[in-house]
């Protein structure tokens, strides 16, 4: 087993915190849930995923444990406390933009504080520059740290931004 007991004690507050997520959610979605059952019920042999709604858009359950062992492996100066928040400030920049809205109409700042130690809105929609594609891609160029690290790098982006020259 590749786990510390360090490193699954940090995927536990990572676990904590995508859980949180998903169940905010779960209570937010509400109004598509009866037009996903209506196409299934018109479409004989559809399956009603109710798993589709996810914070994360290609959510893969490995995610967490690889994130946890990453981290951990490339700072090994940190504490469990600064892992966590490291673990979940990186969750926060590839959350879809639903499941911030969802957050920030469930939860007022201060309870996200308290839930999180952080305000999930304010990370994903003011400190990051993400707004549209271009700023994105000019951000990640000059930030090699962010995508490349001695063993090479890869990035992957999905944008709903067009594209401009």
């Amino acid at each position: 087993d590749l786990m510390t007991k360090a490193d699954e004690a940090l995927l536990a507050r990572v676990n904590k915190f995508w859980h949180t997520l998903c169940e905010l959610m779960s209570a937010g979605k509400t109004v598509k849930d009866d037009d996903a059952l209506e196409e299934a019920m018109e479409r004989p042999g559809t399956m009603l995923n109710t798993q589709s709604h996810r914070p994360i858009a290609g959510y893969h359950p490995e995610l967490l444990s690889s994130l946890v062992f990453t981290l951990r492996k490339s700072h090994l100066d940190k504490s469990l406390d600064e892992l966590a928040e490291m673990s979940k400030r990186a969750l926060t920049w590839v959350l879809t933009p639903e499941a911030v809205c969802i957050t920030a109409a469930t939860l007022q700042p201060k309870e996200m504080h308290m839930k999180f130690g952080f305000d999930i809105v304010s990370e994903y929609f003011e400190k990051q520059r993400h707004s549209d594609l271009p700023s994105f891609a000019e951000m990640t160029v000059e930030n090699k740290d962010f995508w490349c690290d001695e063993y090479g790098g890869q990035t992957m982006v999905m944008t709903y931004s067009p594209i401009r020259g």
